[in-house]
C-alpha cells in the first residue's frame, strides 16, 4: 500500500500483492495521476496472517526533469595557492548532485573542494543534478591550474647609513617570471635586483619581492634599516695669529655622535671641542671633523688660517728734541703701525714728526706693528723736548728813572743758547761794540733798546733771536717839596 504525499495511510492505495505467504518481491504501479511528493511511504499488509508491516522510510514521487545547473570554479589558480572550490547552481529545489572530474574525481556534494590541486587537477569537472530519479543536463567547467614559480628569497645591504646606496636582490627564480618590487615611500623596480639612489631614513621599512608566471606570483619580504647620518659642522676663531690659541667647535643635530679631528702637522683629536694652544702658520690648512654614530658618519672641512705674528718694532726719536720731534720704528715688511704719546698724541705713520714740540710733548710713546690681523707687543720710549731757547732783556734800576740815573742794559739767554754772539740795538739802530750781556749808555725818554743774538740751540741748529724791547721814561728831579699831614677821623681814638 501507498500512504499519500504527507505520509498518511488514512486512504491507502494497494499498488501490487502477491499470492504467497513466502519471501519475495512485490511490484507494485503507481497511479497514473497522483500528486508529487516527497513524503510518500509504503508498507504490506498480509492477510493471512493478518498484519501490518511499519511504514518505510519517506520517498520522493514525481515526474520532473530538474533545471541545467550551471557550473563554476575559482579557476586559474596556481599550485599551493589554496583549495580548488566547485560551484553548482540549478532552479530546482531538493536536487541531488552528481560531480566527476580529472583524477577520478567524484562528489555528491553541491560545492566540493579539492585540497592543494596539483596540474595533474586541471581539467573539466562535469556536475549533473536529479530529482525523482529523473537526470537533468550536464555542466561543464574548465579548470585551469598553473604552477606556481619556483620559492624567491629577497636580501638587501641592510642596515645602511643615510646618502649610501641601497642595493635589493633576489634569489632566481623559474624561468620566464616577471619581477616586482614595492616598498616605503611608493617604492617599486620591475627588475631581479634594483639598486636605489641615495637613501634617507625614510625608506626604511619592508621591502616585498615577487616573481610572476603565469598569474602564479611567489613573494618574499626584506626589511631594510636606514640609520641617520651624524650632519656635522664646525667652526673656529680663524684667522689667529701665531702663538695665540686656536679654538675649534664641532657640533652636530644627531645626539651621542663621537668626534674624530684630523689636520696638518699630523693633529689628531677626539674630542668636539678641541684646538691648538701656540699653533704656528705651518699649521695652517683644512681641519677635517667626522661625526660618527651606529656605523654611520658624516665629515666636515674646516679651513683655518695662522697669521704670522710681527716682531715687535725698534722704537727711536730724536730725544731730547729742538722744536720738532721725530719718532721712528724699524720696518716688518707689510706691517701698519699705530702710536699713542703724551698731549693726545695719536699717528698711524711708522716714522711721525711732531713739529713744532714743546715741553708739553714730552712722555712716554708707544707703538704697535699689526701684520694682517696680528699684532706685536706694543713698545713704549721716553722722548722728551728742549725748552724753546729765547732773549730776555730789562733796565737796571728801572726802566722809569729819574735824570742822572745810570742804567745798565742787561740781556738774559734762556734754555739752552750755546755759542751766543750778542749785539745791541737802540732805537733799532746797532750800538757799535756792544756785544756783551751788559751795556751801559746814554737815553733819553722814548729811547728804547734791545738784543740781537745768533748762537745755536742744544740741537746744534742756528737760531737768531730777539730780546724784548725796553722803553725809557726819565723824570725830571724835583728840589721843593711840602707835605700835609692829615687824620680820619680827626680825633683819633685809641689804638
Amino acid at each position: 500500500q501507498l500512504s499519500d504525499a504527507a505520509g498518511n495511510f488514512t486512504s491507502p492505495v494497494n499498488i501490487g500483492s502477491v499470492p504467497a505467504n513466502t519471501s519475495g518481491t512485490i511490484t507494485g504501479t503507481l497511479p497514473g495521476i497522483m500528486a508529487g511528493g516527497t513524503g510518500y511511504r509504503l508498507r504490506i499488509v498480509s492477510s493471512n496472517t493478518a498484519d501490518t508491516s511499519d511504514p518505510s522510510l519517506a520517498i520522493s514521487i514525481g515526474n520532473m526533469v530538474p533545471a541545467k545547473p550551471v557550473a563554476a570554479a575559482n579557476t586559474p589558480l596556481c599550485t599551493s595557492s589554496g583549495d580548488l572550490m566547485l560551484t553548482a547552481t540549478t532552479a530546482t529545489p531538493g536536487v541531488v548532485w552528481s560531480w566527476t572530474g580529472p583524477m577520478s574525481f567524484i562528489s555528491a556534494a553541491q560545492n566540493p573542494n579539492v585540497s592543494n590541486p596539483g596540474t595533474l587537477n586541471a581539467g573539466d569537472y562535469i556536475v549533473q543534478a536529479s530529482i525523482y530519479g529523473c537526470k537533468s543536463e550536464k555542466d561543464t567547467v574548465t579548470v585551469v591550474i598553473n604552477q606556481m614559480p619556483a620559492l624567491i628569497y629577497g636580501g638587501a645591504n641592510s642596515p645602511l647609513c643615510v646618502g649610501t646606496l641601497l642595493q635589493l636582490t633576489s634569489t632566481s627564480s623559474s624561468p620566464g617570471v616577471s619581477w616586482g618590487w614595492t616598498g616605503p615611500m611608493g617604492y617599486s623596480a620591475n627588475v631581479q635586483s634594483p639598486t636605489t639612489m641615495t637613501t634617507s631614513t625614510g625608506m626604511s621599512g619592508d621591502y616585498v619581492v615577487s616573481a610572476t608566471e603565469n598569474g602564479c606570483t611567489v613573494k618574499d619580504t626584506v626589511a631594510v634599516q636606514v640609520k641617520a647620518t651624524p650632519v656635522v659642522n664646525a667652526t673656529a676663531n680663524t684667522p689667529v695669529c701665531a702663538g695665540t690659541p686656536l679654538n675649534m667647535l664641532a657640533t652636530s643635530s644627531t645626539p651621542g655622535a663621537t668626534y674624530v679631528w684630523t689636520g696638518p702637522l699630523g693633529f689628531t683629536s677626539n674630542s668636539a671641542s678641541t684646538g691648538l694652544a701656540s699653533p704656528t702658520v705651518a699649521m695652517s690648512g683644512n681641519y677635517s671633523v667626522t661625526a660618527s654614530l651606529n656605523g654611520c658618519s658624516g665629515t666636515y672641512i674646516l679651513p683655518v688660517l695662522v697669521n704670522p705674528m710681527p716682531a715687535p718694532p725698534v722704537a727711536g726719536s730724536n730725544s731730547p728734541a729742538c722744536d720738532t720731534l721725530k719718532l721712528t720704528a724699524s720696518s716688518t715688511p707689510g706691517a701698519i703701525y699705530a702710536g699713542t704719546g703724551a698731549a693726545a698724541f695719536t699717528s698711524t705713520q711708522q716714522n711721525p714728526i711732531i713739529p713744532g714740540a714743546t715741553p708739553g710733548n714730552n712722555g712716554t710713546y708707544t707703538v704697535v706693528a699689526t701684520l694682517g690681523n696680528c699684532s706685536a707687543a706694543p713698545v713704549s720710549i721716553q722722548a722728551s723736548v728742549n725748552p724753546k731757547p729765547y732773549l730776555g732783556a730789562y733796565a737796571s734800576p728801572n726802566d722809569t728813572v729819574c735824570e742822572g740815573t745810570v742804567v745798565t742794559f742787561v740781556t738774559v739767554p734762556m734754555n739752552g743758547i750755546v755759542n751766543p754772539v750778542f749785539q745791541w740795538f737802540k732805537n733799532n739802530v746797532a750800538v757799535p761794540g756792544q756785544d756783551q750781556l751788559r751795556y751801559v749808555g746814554a737815553y733819553t725818554t722814548g729811547d728804547t733798546f734791545f738784543c740781537r743774538t745768533h748762537a745755536q740751540d742744544l740741537c746744534g741748529n742756528n737760531i737768531t733771536l730777539f730780546s724784548n724791547k725796553i722803553g725809557m721814561v726819565v723824570l725830571p728831579v724835583i728840589n721843593n717839596l711840602s707835605a700835609t699831614i692829615s687824620s680820619e677821623p680827626a680825633v683819633p681814638k685809641p689804638g
